[in-house]
């Protein structure tokens, strides 16, 4: 059995090692961060079919993680004539396109004429997390 063993190991078997290895790139996952809103614009119009003054509120936003992170818009209404006393909620819907939300709601109750309006355009997250930017409405 020695002889065997021997013979193994005088038949000049030589193993090279390469020490040069490739270290996998890490992942890089996107820091979650609160979602934004790039821009917004709510305006009220004249529809002569309806005899109503809709309003129509837009936003445009975005998220660290990816604009599908974003889960909710809302644009909340406020007089600030009035002492900054809130009005209502109307939620955006999203479209076609997952960075603009929008929605034209009619019989609001808002004064299609009253120029003291301000609402705040506010995104949310899967996380939980917020921002919101305030704009002035376009009123007749």
């Amino acid at each position: 059995m020695r002889t065997m063993f021997l013979g193994a190991l005088a038949t000049g078997c030589v193993v090279y090692e390469d020490d040069v290895h490739v270290v996998p790139a890490p992942v890089v996952v996107p820091a979650d961060g609160p979602p934004w809103v790039d821009g917004a614009d709510a305006f009220v119009w004249y529809d002569a079919y309806t005899g109503d003054f809709p309003w129509t509120f837009e936003a445009w936003v975005g998220d660290p993680m990816g604009p599908y992170d974003v889960v909710d818009v809302w644009a909340d209404v406020w007089d600030e004539w009035a002492g900054g006393i809130y009005v209502g909620s109307y939620q955006l819907l999203p479209t076609s396109d997952p960075a603009y939300y929008a929605v034209s709601v009619g019989y609001t109750g808002l004064d299609p004429y009253w120029g003291g309006y301000t609402v705040d355009v506010a995104a949310y997250d899967a996380q939980g997390s917020y921002t919101w930017i305030t704009i002035i409405p376009a009123t007749l």
